[in-house]
C-alpha cells in the first residue's frame, strides 16, 4: 500500500472508532461484507466498508467539505472537484484494502493533496513527515 493510501486508511480507521474526520474530508459509512455460508452474517457484519471523500481544496487553510447531495439515499460524487477511496475494515479494525484510483491524474493531486492534509494534522513539515 501506497503512504497516501494508508493515510485514507488511517482517516477511515479513526472514524470507524470516533465516528469524526477533519472538516476537510468527507467519510461516509458504505456498507457490511457480504456474507457467504462459511463466514456467517455475523462475521460479514463485522467488516466496514467507508468512502473516503477528498476535496482538491481539502489541504487548504480552514478549508470545510462541503455537504453532499444525496439522490435516492445515495451520495452524488463530484469527480470534477473530488476523488473517493473505498477503505475495507475488518472485524478488529484494521484496514484490508484501499480501493486504488482509476485515473492517473486524479492519483497525482489527490497524493499530494492527501499528504498535506496529513503533515498539517500532525504539525509537520514536508521534510520530517512520517506516514503511518
Amino acid at each position: 500500500m501506497r503512504d497516501f493510501e494508508k493515510v485514507v486508511g488511517e482517516w477511515a480507521r479513526e472514524y470507524d472508532q470516533y465516528e469524526e474526520c477533519p472538516d476537510a474530508l468527507s467519510i461516509v459509512f458504505d456498507g457490511y461484507s457480504e456474507a457467504d455460508e462459511e463466514e456467517g452474517v455475523e462475521e460479514a457484519l463485522r467488516s466496514r466498508s467507508y468512502a473516503v471523500f477528498v476535496h482538491k481544496l481539502s489541504a487548504t487553510e480552514d478549508f470545510v467539505f462541503p455537504e453532499h447531495d444525496v439522490a435516492h439515499g445515495v451520495v452524488v460524487h463530484r469527480p470534477d472537484e473530488e476523488v473517493c477511496f473505498f477503505v475495507w475494515l475488518d472485524a478488529n479494525g484494521q484496514v484490508e484494502i484501499v480501493s486504488e484510483l482509476d485515473n492517473a491524474a486524479d492519483e497525482a493531486w489527490a497524493r499530494e493533496v492527501i499528504m498535506a492534509l496529513w503533515r498539517k494534522e500532525r504539525g509537520e513539515d514536508e521534510e520530517y513527515s512520517s506516514v503511518v
